[in-house]
């Protein structure tokens, strides 16, 4: 015998489709790269009563919102969020969050331009290069150096990052 309200009853007992706990995160979303050490898991659950564990850990829940800071490795990170509540199917949800650790642009003026564009390439990074010398500069017979980057050296860029360099015979 079926009821209309999803209830089957059969032998004298009823049986009951279970409740589902509804998850969702709403940051970070999945795919983001960052170069900070931390970052903010948040969103909501459902029923408002739902525990919530991050990476294994409880969060607190408040009126169904639920946010965590966590700890990032270099490189990928995968976010585990699951959410439980009595007699109710879990829910789980992952994203992977890369921590990116920047590149630092190195000091390259005076190098060899031909040295300076390898140097940046070992690092991963896309050199641009931008020759200043004027029109007859090519009669003197003096090589091409390096004579600055754009951003400057020391600075932290993301890896394959542009890196524009100013090359000429004289800086």
């Amino acid at each position: 015998m079926l009821a209309a309200s999803g209830v089957i009853a059969g032998c004298g007992m009823a049986a009951t489709t279970p409740i589902r706990v509804h998850l969702h995160v709403a940051a970070p979303a999945d795919g983001t790269r960052i170069f900070a050490q931390s970052i903010t898991v948040s969103g909501s659950v459902s029923p408002a009563t739902a525990s919530v564990m991050v990476l294994g850990r409880s969060v607190a829940v408040d009126g169904g919102s639920f946010s965590a800071q966590i700890q990032l490795a270099p490189g990928i990170n995968l976010v585990d969020v699951l959410a439980g509540a009595p007699d109710a199917q879990e829910a789980m949800n992952v994203v992977r969050v890369f921590r990116e650790l920047p590149v630092t642009v190195p000091s390259v003026s005076g190098d060899a331009s031909s040295a300076a564009v390898t140097a940046l390439k070992a690092l991963g990074l896309v050199p641009r290069v931008h020759d200043t010398d004027g029109g007859l500069d090519f009669l003197l017979p003096v090589p091409r150096q390096a004579c600055s980057t754009n951003p400057p050296a020391g600075q932290g860029v993301a890896p394959g990052s542009t890196v524009a360099l100013t090359v000429s015979k004289f800086c």
